[in-house]
C-alpha cells in the first residue's frame, strides 16, 4: 500500500486480536471501497482472480474493462487483497469506519 505521509510504498500488517474484544454493535469495524486496475492487459487474469477472490467472500463487485471495485470490505480483507494482488494490481482502497470516531 502506499504511505502517503513518507512517499513510498509499504506493506502493513494488522492485528485485530487485542481490539475484537473490546468491539460492540455500537463500534463497528472500518469498511470501505477497494477499486484494483490492471495496469497492464497481461494483467487482467490476476483481475479475475481476484474477483473470485471477492466473491468467495461475499463481496458485491462491479468490473469494467481493466478495473475492479469492491464494495464493503474490511480492513483485514483489504490487507490480505493487497498482500495477495498488489504486485500484479494496483489497489487503492478507502475505508471509513461509521459513524465516525470522536476525539476528545
Amino acid at each position: 500500500m502506499y504511505d502517503c505521509q513518507n512517499d513510498n510504498c509499504r506493506d502493513f500488517a494488522y492485528d485485530d486480536s487485542h481490539i475484537a474484544s473490546s468491539l460492540t454493535a455500537s463500534q463497528p469495524a472500518l469498511k470501505g471501497t477497494l477499486v484494483a486496475s490492471a495496469p497492464h492487459a497481461d494483467h487482467l487474469a490476476t483481475l479475475e482472480q481476484l474477483s473470485l477472490f471477492a466473491r468467495q467472500r461475499g463481496y458485491a463487485s462491479q468490473q469494467k474493462e481493466s478495473r475492479l471495485e469492491l464494495a464493503g470490505v474490511t480492513l483485514p480483507d483489504a490487507l490480505a487483497i493487497n498482500a495477495r494482488f498488489g504486485g500484479a494490481l494496483v489497489i487503492s482502497c478507502d475505508l471509513r469506519r461509521h459513524p465516525p470516531a470522536r476525539f476528545a
